[in-house]
This record gives structure tokens, C-alpha cells and sequence, in this order.
């Protein structure tokens, strides 16, 4: 029996430790998938270049994380990212020529320039108030091609409501939910 495997890409101020990512991790966890959390803490980020800028530091850090794993011994493969992990695992699936399933929490722009194959991503989510793309582009990018977009009113970038950790909580579930769905248990 082959395994399974999820590969979680952080956004640049927003890391794998983050409670959503977590929550993500520990569920695929419970299903028996490998984890691998991409770690971006030696990346110097400038937030005064462009986006595609501080993109192109990450390549070789995520290629050098990556460089142990066959994916072919994986029967699924899933990679799970958040903000600029959106364009890395975009990226990283064409890369490498490898069968993925994506879920894209708050895909920026460049994200979506990078997809490929829009039949392997399967859900995305976005705030309607997110600073770095209007979340309409994103319903309709997901609508043009029949993925299933999850959108959250009054929520920015962070995926987090402001002062009310109940109501985030309450995203969190959804999200988790929307991400692991065809393996509940």
C-alpha cells in the first residue's frame, strides 16, 4: 500500500506555526499522511521589492527541503500553502511534473499566473477583505474553472478575525474541514 503525503508552504510572515496550518497539519496527521512543513525562516524577505522578487528566494530553500522526498512512492499527494506558498507549490507542481492536489489559502496574484493544471486544484480560500488581491478575481478564477472557492466575509490576509477568536475558530474548522473532506474519518 503506498502512503500518503501533505507538504504545507507557509506565506512570508505567516509560518507553519500559525494555529490554521497547525490544525491542517495534525488533521492530515490523524489520517495518516506524512507531513512536511516548509520552513522559510532563513529567507530575508524585502517587503519593498515585488512579489516575484521575494518568490525567486525561495526556490532553491524550498528545492533544498524537498530534495529527500519521492513523491512517486506517495499515492496522494496534497500541498497545502498560504500566501506566497500559493505561487511556491504552484510552481513547485510543474517543477517537478508531479500529480498534486492543491488547496490555495489566500492566493496572491502571482499564484495564479503559476497554475498549470487547474484540475488539481481543488478548493481555495480567500477573505473579502484581503490587501493583496481582490477576492472577487479569486471567485472568479475559481468559477471560470470549476474549483470550489471558499470565501470569508470581513476577513483579511491572516485568515483571522479581528478580536473574536471564536469566530476564527470557527473559520479554522471550515477550512481544515474544506482541505481534508475527501479523507474524513
Amino acid at each position: 500500500m503506498k502512503e500518503n503525503i501533505a507538504v504545507i508552504f507557509p506565506g512570508i510572515a505567516y509560518t507553519c506555526q500559525e494555529r490554521l496550518l497547525i490544525e491542517c497539519a495534525n488533521k492530515y496527521k490523524t489520517i495518516g499522511y506524512d507531513v512536511v512543513n516548509i520552513n522559510f525562516s532563513c529567507v530575508e524577505f524585502d517587503m519593498n521589492k515585488t512579489l516575484q522578487y521575494n518568490f525567486n528566494l525561495t526556490k532553491d530553500i524550498i528545492l533544498n527541503q524537498i530534495k529527500d522526498i519521492d513523491f512517486d512512492k506517495y499515492e496522494d499527494v496534497v500541498f497545502l500553502s498560504k500566501s506566497i506558498g500559493t505561487s511556491c507549490a504552484a510552481w513547485l507542481e510543474d517543477y517537478l511534473k508531479i500529480n498534486v492536489r492543491q488547496f490555495f489559502l489566500t492566493p496572491i496574484s502571482l499564484c495564479l499566473e503559476y497554475i498549470k493544471n487547474t484540475e488539481n486544484v481543488k478548493a481555495m480560500v480567500i477573505g473579502t477583505k484581503d490587501k493583496f488581491i481582490d477576492y472577487k478575481e479569486v471567485e472568479s478564477f475559481c468559477q471560470r474553472n470549476n474549483i470550489k472557492c471558499v470565501v470569508f466575509e470581513d476577513v483579511g490576509h491572516s485568515l483571522k478575525y479581528k478580536d473574536d477568536d471564536e469566530k476564527t475558530e470557527k473559520l479554522n474548522e471550515k477550512v481544515v474541514k474544506t482541505v481534508t473532506i475527501k479523507y474524513e474519518i
